[in-house]
């Protein structure tokens, strides 16, 4: 009877009575009838091995199906998955005994129980049914970030990649921190993109990606799988700014540009302002702010102090400031200008040429005058493309012998720094010629050569220098100072003229000289506008119009160094600025007996000359002679002089020579304070080198206003009755003049 109960509990509730009735009859037939007793020979027959159905797969994910076949004999059978619900096995359409099974929602991966029965089994206390084993899958994913560290405002992406068979990604989504991003399936893979967010810390913080990643598999399984990837946030690397000098090294009295630049993404410079003995706010325009340096500044190392704001839109990150120094050199730098002078000698009435040339580099003359004292006007310079040069006349009525001719000079540093620079020359007046003439043939009141070629603000340049009636001219207008723009010009012959365009470098204008003007000199008009402010400038040149005669032939002559200690070896090169002039050959000396023939080389016509050891310091002079060949007319010849800087040879310098450098430099400082230079239209600040109350007077008549020469020169200014006196620095003492004129 316990056999019949324990066959009823194996089958399922459904079969259960048939399984009761099939339990009576095997109980029946198992009833123990008389046998003979086996002999001790013999054994007892082994039980059948149990039939285990089939499935029709072994692995698989939730939702999927699982056949289980049975034996086609078996009446009875069932089937379940782990201790879920036992399904009885029916008829397939072959006629085959099968349970069909659903893997369960639920089911975790990893390996299950098939249970299951059928009636064929022989009964026995040895013989039950063993499960079947079914694995359910799960799926794998890689998720791979582009950095597994980032500052704020940083992108990282993560790339998912399925790594088992069967499943494909339908979506995927990440986190750091408060912000994520979902994926996009894009080249072939499924990506997801995020910005890392700030965290307010000035320390590194150790977090993860979190991530999701929806799939699909098998035979209508979806799911979701979440998981994480380490990554440090890295607090935002303080914002970088270039806060750069317009130059490395500076003179006393000129100016130190510093400009401000951020250099980090999102961060904009707001304010900023630089220190030497007060601060100097910057022009929030160009975020550059000017230093002037003091003109009695000691030489050496000098250091500015700046400080600035700044606004940010970097994640978490608003505004803040920074500051720090700018180390720049103080160093007294030599003015040197070479002046030229054409012909070297010349009778009254007659011209001479003055060329100037910076030999500075990044100092740009913007004007000059030269002039007799006895000529009723000076003669301020013109600009070409390329020079500088004026033109004066002997008087009328000088003397053979020396008569002396003064010049001047004003230009401006790369750091707008307005500098000058002046001197005089003792010059050779010849004999007057034969059948020359005894007068001016010019306006004696100087209206034609008193016109500016330059005015406060912009000055013109001329190119070609001279003209034929009929030929054109090319005018270009420049500023003549820093923070002037040129917004537009016009120039004219007569009449309105002709409107300028920019260009390359430059406002330019092209005007035709009238074809019925005379040879001489004819006044050619210009104005400007200042582009910020407009404000408006201009002046007159005396433009040379060509007769017959070609242009004058005219020379470059430039010595290099432009400024030596006496001893030293000097190498001028000459070469022509007329075109179609060639030279042919010359020569040049510091005495007319000591002229060195020049040797022509890739850079022109150079002749090597030793400067007399008992030359002294100061403006010295270099006489040059050559000969030359016209295109097309005979040879001719050319003379002049060159003036460059004689430097004095360094001191030694001892405990004395210290205390009276310092005394010497604050006897400077004290001189500027009281006698400043200041520039004006050229006529102002060129001719307050050489104001003259009475233009008649003789060269007695000079009176100087006092000029700061970076620590080379000084001149003082001077009772009227008494000559100009130039004051030297002691240490360094570059390009000095120690001249006392007669009286």
């Amino acid at each position: 009877m316990a056999l019949i109960e324990k066959i009823a509990a194996l089958a399922s509730p459904v079969g259960r009575g048939r399984a009761m009735a099939f339990a009576a009859l095997l109980l029946a037939a198992t009833m123990p009838t008389p046998t003979p007793t086996p002999s001790p020979t013999e054994s007892s027959p082994e039980p059948p091995a149990i039939e285990a159905p089939a499935l029709s797969r072994t692995e698989g994910w939730p939702g999927d199906t699982i056949v289980v076949t049975f034996p086609s004999r078996a009446d009875i059978c069932w089937a379940g998955f782990d201790d879920g619900e036992r399904i009885d096995c029916g008829y397939d359409v072959k006629r085959n005994r099968v349970s069909t099974l659903t893997v369960p929602r639920d089911a975790r991966p990893g390996t299950h129980r098939i249970e299951w029965f059928h009636d064929t089994i022989r009964v026995s206390a040895a013989a039950e049914p063993v499960p079947l084993a079914f694995e359910v899958k799960q799926a794998r994913f890689e998720a791979r970030p582009s950095t597994i560290t980032g500052v704020p405002g940083n992108e990282v992406t993560v790339v998912f990649t399925s790594l088992t068979d069967g499943v494909l990604i339908q979506g995927c989504q990440i986190r750091l921190r408060q912000v994520g991003g979902d994926c996009e399936f894009r080249d072939d893979r499924w990506t997801a993109t995020t910005v890392v967010p700030p965290t307010g810390s000035k320390e590194p913080l150790d977090t993860e990606i979190a991530w999701t990643v929806r799939y699909s598999a098998g035979d209508n399984h979806e799911g979701e799988v979440p998981g994480a990837e380490r990554f440090r946030i890295d607090p935002l690397p303080p914002p970088r700014f270039t806060v750069e000098a317009n130059r490395k090294t500076v003179g006393p009295g000129e100016s130190v540009e510093v400009h401000f630049a951020a250099a980090t993404g999102g961060v904009t410079v707001e304010g900023c302002s630089v220190t030497l003995t007060e601060p100097i706010p910057c022009d929030l325009k160009t975020l550059t702010a000017t230093v002037p340096i003091p003109a009695n500044q000691s030489q050496g190392a000098l250091t500015l102090t700046w400080n600035l704001t700044y606004v940010s839109t970097r994640p978490g990150e608003s505004q803040g400031s920074d500051e720090g120094d700018l180390p720049v050199e103080v160093v007294w730098q030599p003015r040197q200008f070479v002046v030229t002078i054409q012909p070297g000698a010349a009778a009254p009435g007659e011209w001479v040429t003055l060329t100037v040339t910076s030999a500075t580099e990044g100092v740009e003359i913007v004007g000059c005058m030269a002039f007799f004292p006895k000529t009723v006007t000076e003669s301020l310079c013109r600009k070409s493309s390329k020079r500088w040069f004026t033109r004066v006349r002997v008087p009328f009525g000088t003397a053979p012998g020396v008569a002396v001719l003064r010049w001047g000079i004003s230009a401006r540093t790369a750091a707008g720094a307005d500098i000058a620079d002046n001197g005089t020359l003792d010059y050779t007046v010849q004999p007057p010629r034969s059948g020359g003439g005894t007068g001016p043939t010019v306006d004696p009141t100087g209206s034609a050569t008193t016109r500016p070629v330059a005015d406060e603000d912009f000055y013109a340049a001329t190119d070609p220098e001279s003209a034929r009636p009929g030929d054109r001219v090319v005018v270009a207008v420049s500023p003549a100072r820093p923070g002037v723009r040129v917004g537009g010009c016009r120039v004219a012959f007569s009449g309105r003229g002709t409107a300028c365009r920019p260009a390359v470098g430059g406002w330019t204008a092209t005007v035709t000289v009238p074809r019925g003007a005379s040879a001489g000199s004819l006044p050619l008009r210009w104005e400007a506008t200042d582009e910020e402010t407009g404000g408006q400038g201009g002046g007159t040149i005396d433009y040379e119009v060509l007769g017959a005669a070609p242009p004058a032939a005219a020379f470059s002559v430039l010595p290099d160094p432009a400024a030596a200690v006496a001893g030293q070896t000097v190498k001028l090169t000459l070469d022509s600025l007329v075109e179609g002039v060639e030279i042919l050959g010359c020569s040049a000396g510091f005495t007319a007996e000591g002229m060195s023939s020049c040797h022509r080389t890739g850079e022109g016509w150079v002749a090597e000359l030793l400067i007399p050891v008992t030359t002294e310091p100061g403006k010295t002079k270099v006489m040059w002679q050559l000969t030359y060949q016209r295109a097309g007319a005979e040879q001719g010849a050319a003379n002049g002089l060159t003036l460059f800087s004689v430097l004095p040879p360094e001191p030694v310098a001892g405990p004395w020579d210290k205390v009276r450098g310092l005394l010497s430099r604050g006897l400077l400082g004290a001189l500027v304070v009281v006698a400043p230079f200041a520039f004006a239209p050229v006529r102002r600040r060129i001719g307050k080198l050489f104001h003259r109350d009475d233009p008649g007077d003789d060269e007695t008549a000079g009176e100087l206003t006092a000029v700061v020469a970076e620590g080379r020169s000084m001149t003082a200014v001077t009772e009227r009755d008494h000559p100009a006196v130039d004051l030297v620095s002691i240490t360094p003492a570059i390009d000095p003049t120690l001249h006392e004129e007669v009286p």
